[in-house]
């Protein structure tokens, strides 16, 4: 709706799974708090992409294209798909009070860009040649989705590379820093989500040129050793943080989430307490 209206950029609420869905959820649940219309609340994320994956699904396109002698393959930004995603869940409990060694939410913001970029991730959708989405429900029938493929899921993975990264830091840090007015100075670790390693040295370098550098030595990524867990994964590894003895009272963290589906990014900043 956002991409559709051509609007400035803003914040949305979409909690349906994609990777900042668990960042919505931890604000939803930090507002409900802080209002006091509860004490006590639970953020989740969780993400069971080898359901959409198995081969079984992709049969009947696979079957339609055998006679297809130019193009008798899936495409690419589905198939690597199945290699880029793993399942996993995390929660945060979100309290009035601390308990122990706590962090505290002093800011949450999500900025999306759908008003600037096309849709990179879908499903139940087939892209036009206009670079809109054609839904399943004007495909004709059921079966007519399924032969053509409406039902996989895509990622533009051109788009992908052309975006995500300026998204995530560049332009979501000119939202921010008039927001917020906060520096890297301020910042002791910083708890990256990105889809692979092959986006660190480019997060980190978008970062420098941007002004606003973050030393390696305070990135806490577990990726290698979670996978890429999509709105999962900030809450595992704020946790994998934690459970390393690295954090200590006062020391500031912040989450940076970006998400594809049509371009937005999630910043929060935490500072560590001790009840």
């Amino acid at each position: 709706m956002h991409g559709e209206l051509g609007t400035h950029s803003c914040e949305i609420v979409s909690t349906h799974g994609v990777c900042c869905a668990g960042v919505t959820a931890l604000k939803y649940a930090a507002m409900a708090v802080k209002t006091g219309d509860v004490r006590t609340a639970v953020a989740t994320g969780t993400e069971r992409a080898s359901s959409l994956l198995h081969a079984k699904h992709f049969r009947a396109e696979l079957d339609a294209r055998r006679d297809d002698e130019d193009n008798p393959y899936i495409a690419f930004d589905q198939e690597f798909l199945r290699y880029m995603l793993s399942d996993g869940s995390g929660a945060a409990l979100v309290q009035d009070q601390p308990r122990g060694l706590a962090l505290r939410v002093d800011w949450i913001d999500i900025v999306s860009f759908a008003h600037e970029l096309p849709t990179c991730m879908y499903m139940g959708a087939k892209r036009t040649e206009d670079g809109g989405l054609r839904g399943y429900r004007d495909a004709g029938t059921l079966e007519d989705a399924l032969r053509e493929g409406y039902f996989n899921l895509h990622q533009d993975v051109k788009v992908l590379g052309q975006n995500i990264v300026t998204v995530s830091t560049t332009k979501t840090l000119e939202v921010l820093k008039k927001k917020r007015g906060f520096t890297p100075d301020q910042i002791d670790w910083v708890v990256p989500h990105y889809s692979s390693e092959f986006f660190r040295a480019k997060s980190y370098d978008e970062l420098v040129r941007s002004g606003f550098e973050i030393p390696y030595s305070k990135w806490c990524s577990t990726l290698t050793e979670r996978g890429n867990t999509g709105c999962a994964s900030v809450l595992i590894m704020l946790n994998d943080l934690l459970e390393s003895g690295r954090v200590e009272p006062g020391h500031r963290v912040v989450l940076m989430v970006p998400e594809s589906g049509r371009f937005s990014a999630a910043w929060a900043m935490l500072t560590a307490v001790q009840a």
